[in-house]
């Protein structure tokens, strides 16, 4: 299996590619009851301003797994310019085979060549992968809460 991991400019196809991948990811990952609405213009605009990056692994050419970040200036410690994960997926059939971490190592390298200096990724209480987050030396800081209102 031929697999790759690139940098990729969100545009139509791409958008189109990511579509069924982001139904599938929502359902598994969200446990509310919004519906996946996603606003490409915002990202492609984000990303045309260096403020988003969006990382994809392909097997054989076919979309199988992105990454994506935000990377924002601290408010609190001005040296510090952050890559916050907005989103992580890998489809059912391609986990345990490492592509996700090397999906990450590879998001981290790019994340440092633009200058950030540390990278935050949020977790699912309901869809726990913080194990391979340890394993790649990341550390748990904090908790994060969420309340419908």
């Amino acid at each position: 299996m031929d697999v790759t991991y690139q940098s990729e400019i969100i545009h139509r196809e791409l958008i189109s590619e990511m579509s069924l991948l982001l139904i599938d990811h929502w359902n598994e990952a969200n446990d509310d009851m919004d519906e996946i609405d996603v606003d490409w213009p915002m990202y492609q605009s984000l990303q045309k301003q260096g403020s988003y990056y969006l990382f994809t692994i392909r097997a054989e050419s076919e979309l199988i797994g992105y990454a994506g970040y935000m990377i924002i200036p601290s408010l609190q410690c001005r040296k510090r310019l952050q890559a916050v994960g907005d989103m992580i997926y890998v489809k059912p059939e391609y986990r345990g085979k490492m592509l996700a971490i090397k999906l990450m190592k590879f998001a981290e390298n790019k994340m440092k060549e633009v200058g950030a200096n540390a990278i935050s990724q949020s977790i699912k209480a309901h869809h726990d992968f913080s194990a391979m987050m340890r394993r790649l030396g990341y550390k748990l800081e904090e908790y994060y809460f969420t309340k419908r209102i």
